[in-house]
């Protein structure tokens, strides 16, 4: 791994693809059935809650050449970072690219394809501002 905080708690059936690409604060907890996909850098800062079966990936495929096929046209690669005390809620996907602010929510089974300023609260496919706290 990049780095490991200390006093974080992994719940069973967890998958980390691409591993040394992945760094992860103190005090975290990442809940069962989390994937994290990082072939670009995943930075997960302290005190972050990550509920269960939420998918981060740094990475999505190629496709708008239509005479290709997807599998050839290479990826597209974005860091994700999870700042302190953010809590992405069960089900939620973030995608290449994005910030998580400090202390920010992300609602259950919300999809982020935009980075969430600090102390806001985002839900819905594609995750909208829905509150501050």
């Amino acid at each position: 791994m990049g780095s490991f905080g200390q006093s974080c708690r992994v719940y069973s059936g967890v998958f980390l693809h691409y591993p040394w690409n992945i760094s992860i604060g103190d005090r975290c907890v990442i809940n069962s059935g989390v994937h994290i996909t990082a072939p670009a850098q995943v930075v997960i800062g302290s005190s972050v809650l990550i509920g269960p079966y939420v998918v981060i990936n740094s990475g999505s495929h190629e496709y708008r050449d239509r005479s290709q096929p997807i599998r050839g046209q290479g990826h597209k690669l974005g860091p994700v970072r999870v700042e302190d005390g953010a809590w992405i809620a069960a089900h939620a996907v973030l995608l290449p690219g994005v910030t998580i602010g400090r202390g920010a929510v992300v609602a259950a089974g919300a999809v982020v394809t935009r980075s969430v300023d600090p102390f806001s609260i985002v839900g819905g496919v594609p995750a909208v501002p829905i509150g501050n706290r």
